[in-house]
């Protein structure tokens, strides 16, 4: 597996960044509490993790997380497509749009 690289996840730059691996860190809970977040399963099998800004959550997929990171937007009409090791694994080589 490649080197594991961090980058801000979009319009929650400074709040989260994701690596290709398929983590998520949360900045502001990074000295209190390891800021490293806990994906949970969804009741579709998905893992999901609760962004948070100015008081306001959203549970959002970790696999659209990590492509939006470092593949950018969703295009219209597209959605998480998982490879061959499944929705169990979020890194960017088993992720895509389509």
């Amino acid at each position: 597996m490649a080197e594991e690289r961090w980058s801000p996840v979009p319009d929650y730059a400074g709040w989260y960044e994701a690596s290709n691996w398929g983590r998520v860190y949360s900045l502001p809970r990074a000295a209190a509490a390891g800021g490293l977040l806990h994906p949970k399963l969804n009741s579709r099998g998905y893992y999901q993790v609760g962004l948070c800004k100015y008081g306001r959550v959203t549970q959002v997929l970790v696999g659209r997380i990590v492509l939006a990171t470092f593949r950018g937007p969703c295009p219209p009409g597209k959605r998480v497509r998982y490879g061959p090791r499944g929705p169990a694994d979020n890194s960017l080589e088993n992720l895509r749009w389509g």
